[in-house]
């Protein structure tokens, strides 16, 4: 129980690290379209260039740090051992 338990966690930390990313290109595709749009075709491609150059952290960190949250929890409920409680 204790490893399902541990894998969901770490299974939805990673949706949630991959949601935060992929929004944060939907942002970006839609400041490349409204650059595109306004004719000013070579600012869109350099956005594009800068924002995979920089390797910036994506827009919606709070999903992020969320995500790396539930990876964390799922790692540490492998790793603790549960207490023995003899003592009387």
């Amino acid at each position: 129980m204790k490893v399902l338990v541990s894998v969901l966690l770490f299974l939805a930390g990673l949706g949630s690290v991959a949601y935060s990313y992929v929004a944060s290109l939907v942002n970006l595709a839609g400041d490349v379209e409204q650059s595109a749009l306004s004719g000013d075709d070579a600012s869109a491609f350099a956005m594009v260039v800068d924002f995979i150059m920089s390797g910036e952290v994506p827009q919606v960190t709070s999903y992020l740090y969320f995500g790396l949250l539930l990876i964390a929890l799922a790692v540490v409920n492998l790793i603790r051992r549960r207490s023995n409680k003899t003592d009387p």
